[in-house]
Parts: C-alpha cells; structure tokens; sequence
C-alpha cells in the first residue's frame, strides 16, 4: 500500500515538472490604456509572443522600468522586450534579438529653445534620462558636464520637462506617443533626433528561472516567422 502511495506521488511530481506553462509574465512601465494607444510598441510584439507559444499574458501592475529590471532579475517575472543587452543584464537573463532600436530623441518645450542641437552642446544642462537605460558611448559623452536626472516615472518626466524643470529629456519617439499626457503638456512639448544615432539591437530577456532551450527554439521560430514591425 504504502509503495503504491509513493508511485501516485513520483508520477505526480513528474507530471507536474513536466507540464507545459500556462502563463509568460512580464512587467509593463505605462498603463494597459496608455499601452493600447501604441500600436506597433514592443509589447505588442510580446503580445503576439505570447499568442505563439499559447500561453496567457500576465502584465503586473505599472511599475518604474528600472522596477521591471529588478523583478526581471529576481525572476520574479519570465520575460521583458525591447531592451539593450549588456553583460550585467545576461548574468540574469538570456537574450535573444529581434530587431533594432528606435530613433533616439531630446525632447523640449516649445518655445524654450530655439536650436535644440546648439543648444544641447551647452554645459549644465538639466536632462533626464530613464533609469537602468542602457546608453550608447556617444551618449554618454554627450551627457557629459551636464546635470543628469535619472527618472523611474516616465510621464512625470515630461511634466517636468513642460514646468521648466527640465531643460532636454533624452529618450525614444515611442515614449511619448505611449504616457497618458493631458492635452495641454503635449502641446507645448516638441523633439529633435539626437545628433547622432547609433543603431543597436534589441532583445527579449528571458529570466534565468524561466529559460530552458525548448522556450528558446519557440522563440527564435517565432522571430523568423513575425519580423517586428516599427514606426
């Protein structure tokens, strides 16, 4: 009786191992609304991830993006899109690549400045940047000798930016498309490409507790298949 016990168990545990998950669960910095109003965005490139290898999407509340590195790290989460890799990063992720990154923009407020790419030559400035960005060597140096606020929140950003507190807002087209802004900040916020560009893939990063080479190979089919579709 009691060998009988023990069977059921192993084969419950085994099947248990073995079974196939049901859920990939990332970490999202806008809102869902704000999310809907960016099409083309790499979450929904994740989203059709997700559809592909038949599992549910789970997205936790917003968070700050360096707040998603940290539960990516954790592995409190499977999987995150759109970043840059660097050997920090793949100590705790696998990488895998599926397109390049957007144009790099200064935002500013309208009217504030008249010649952003004179302007920004200035020393002292106050810029904001994204925290737990990956920035490109000529970034860096471009930043260098001015006064660099590293923001979590990335709409308070740009309000910032609008009440003056901010002179330039180093970061993509796409996030100002995707923050839910009222009417007027939009208004009187304009942007320029930055004077460089540096093109650089991006990944989906795969916590170290959620990659195995089955999700790996999925994966790669699923990029060769669906090429990501920028704007």
């Amino acid at each position: 009786m009691m060998s009988s016990c023990i069977f059921v168990l192993v084969a419950t545990v085994s099947f248990l191992a073995s079974a196939k998950p049901t859920r990939l669960t990332t970490c999202l910095d806008i809102t869902h609304s704000e999310l809907n109003s960016a099409p083309n965005s790499h979450y929904h490139y994740l989203e059709k991830l997700s559809h592909y290898l038949e599992r549910e999407l789970v997205i936790i509340n917003k968070a700050p993006f360096s707040r998603c590195l940290l539960l990516l790290e954790k592995g409190e989460i499977d999987i995150l899109p759109g970043l840059i890799a660097n050997p920090k990063r793949q100590q705790h992720a696998h990488f895998i690549a599926y397109g390049t990154s957007q144009k790099r923009v200064l935002f500013y407020k309208r009217g504030a400045i008249e010649n952003v790419h004179a302007h920004g030559d200035k020393q002292g400035l106050a810029v904001g940047v994204l925290k737990g960005e990956v920035l490109s060597d000529y970034e860096r140096r471009w930043l260098q000798g001015k006064r660099v606020y590293y923001y979590s929140d990335i709409e308070r950003a740009f309000i910032l930016l609008d009440k003056g507190r901010l002179s330039l807002l180093l970061t993509n087209k796409a996030a100002f498309e995707s923050v839910n802004l009222p009417p007027w900040v939009k208004q009187h916020i304009t942007m320029d490409l930055l004077p460089e560009q540096v093109t650089r893939d991006v990944y989906f990063a795969i916590s170290n507790t959620a990659y195995n080479k089955a999700l790996h190979t999925k994966i790669i089919e699923f990029v060769e298949a669906y090429s990501y579709a920028k704007k």
